[in-house]
């Protein structure tokens, strides 16, 4: 398969969003965790704080949609980028299907052929967006929950994260 200049670009956009959206997604706890805790000070001291608690809101709100930005573009450049690698894949194949001789196709049922054909390069279509550009994601978010759970309190992020492991492995 050939990357363009154009795909490979947008490769490298894919997961530069990927992983900023990660840290946005990574900020989003931390802003709740704070938005309860002003409330809780608007409740006990009447009233006292709530223009803090519309500000926390609205950061909320901004950074919930700036990382549905990011989602929304690694998303879309994953599956521009994974078309076109299953469109030079498919013309490749069905390309080497026309090579082969009478004798060849008298053996092995066309049906057959096309659907394997077409689930395998659906397969590595898919691998794109659901796979290496996910992997970033992951990785992001897994790294970056690591280092503040592990900032809050060390104990308690590492039992946080012993699942991982474990995930980790029944994932692969």
């Amino acid at each position: 398969i050939h990357l363009t200049f154009t795909h490979k670009f947008h490769l490298l956009i894919a997961v530069i969003a990927v992983i900023f959206g990660a840290m946005f997604q990574l900020m989003i706890p931390g802003l709740l965790g704070q938005a309860v805790d002003q409330s809780i000070k608007v409740f006990e001291s009447s009233n006292a704080g709530v223009d803090e608690l519309y500000w926390t809101a609205l950061l909320l709100f901004s950074v919930s949609s700036i990382r549905g930005f990011f989602a929304f573009s690694h998303s879309y450049l994953g599956e521009a980028i994974g078309q076109n690698m299953g469109y030079q894949l498919r013309m490749k194949y069905f390309e080497q299907l026309q090579k082969l001789s009478f004798s060849y196709h008298d053996r092995v049922h066309t049906g057959d052929l096309i659907t394997l054909g077409i689930l395998d390069i659906e397969g590595v279509r898919m691998f794109v967006n659901t796979g290496l550009l996910r992997m970033f994601f992951l990785m992001t978010l897994v790294g970056g929950g690591l280092f503040l759970m592990l900032r809050a309190d060390v104990f308690l992020g590492l039992i946080s994260l012993s699942f991982v492991p474990i995930i980790v492995w029944r994932g692969t």
